[in-house]
């Protein structure tokens, strides 16, 4: 198994490296270590130690989800099974102040333009 395993300030030489290398600047250093495994089977370490634990990508959906670094694609691609987590997750969601929630940014910024749009109460 740990033949299989790059270091990961090694670029990642799979079919998923140039979708994944945003993932990987990003998360070189993380202080949570875990693995990544694309769907080629190779496998990707992240972090210093044994890790906590292991992404399963079983596609290319999941792969732009995990790249995305966006909480919610990432969740939407968990919830539709093109994503497995095996270990502990508990340090899976310390890593989330670390991911962007883009749906969060897209309801802040209806809200702001129904703000801008509305007209003013005539009372």
């Amino acid at each position: 198994m740990s033949e299989d395993l790059v270091k990961s300030d090694t670029p990642i030489d799979t079919a998923g490296s140039t979708i994944l290398s945003r993932f990987a600047r990003h998360f070189a250093r993380s202080p949570t270590s875990f693995d990544v495994e694309l769907p080629d089977q190779s496998v990707q370490r992240f972090g210093r130690g044994a890790p906590s634990f292991r992404v399963t990508l079983k596609n290319h959906r999941a792969l732009r989800a995990l790249s995305s670094l966006d909480e919610g694609r990432f969740g939407d691609a968990y919830l539709s099974g093109d994503i497995d987590i095996d270990g502990d997750i508990l340090p899976l969601f310390a890593l989330r102040k670390d991911l962007k929630d883009l749906g969060k940014c897209t309801r802040t910024g209806e809200r702001s333009l129904r703000i801008m749009t509305s007209t003013p109460n005539s009372s």
